[in-house]
């Protein structure tokens, strides 16, 4: 980082930091990155063997924190 964006107003550099953002589509990545750990998550749960824990409690966890608004 420059020593001259220590000398800008706070809110410029947001701008630039949230056109960045914009500019490689970073919210689909994530949301592409979300349903596809989704995916492999419910597959692992899905392979488990009945010996080991309870499916259920693993879906339910799972479907508590996909696609959360924080």
């Amino acid at each position: 980082m420059s020593h001259r964006s220590f000398n800008r107003p706070f809110f410029s550099q947001v701008a630039v930091v949230k056109q960045i953002f914009l500019n490689l589509d970073l919210k689909k990545v994530y949301s592409d990155y979300e349903e596809e750990s989704y995916q492999q998550l419910m597959s692992k749960i899905n392979n488990l063997s009945s010996t080991d824990l309870p499916k259920e409690m693993f879906i339910a966890f799972a479907q508590k924190i996909f696609k959360r608004i924080k």
